[in-house]
């Protein structure tokens, strides 16, 4: 019977970690997308472009997430999981402006 529930658990955190990877290549796809319309197609500033396309990649990753990866999530208020997720996506989206500007030249420069 263990191993039945063990396999089970096993079963169930593939197909989560096959969902989450699922959710971020989406969330890659937004941010990337709209980073090329807001920079390219708008001509909005490279900080500006950046921080709303990456803010629209978390939002995406933050509901789909929430909704498919770990259902269980929904138990929980939403405001409160929301507020925790922007403290962390906030840290990264310093990281992301920082080596965008950092690899905007250079790699501009390349195409």
């Amino acid at each position: 019977m263990t191993r039945t529930i063990a396999g089970l658990t096993s079963h169930r955190e593939t197909v989560r970690f096959l969902r989450f990877s699922v959710v971020g290549v989406l969330g890659t796809i937004v941010d990337f997308g709209l980073l090329f319309v807001f920079k390219e197609l708008v001509g909005f500033p490279t900080i500006l472009a950046n921080t709303l396309s990456y803010s629209a990649g978390i939002a995406n990753n933050f509901v789909l997430n929430r909704l498919w990866t770990y259902p269980e999530s929904r138990e929980k208020r939403a405001l409160v999981q929301l507020v925790q997720f922007a403290a962390v996506s906030v840290v990264g989206l310093t990281l992301n402006n920082a080596m965008v500007l950092a690899f905007e030249a250079p790699l501009g420069a390349i195409w």
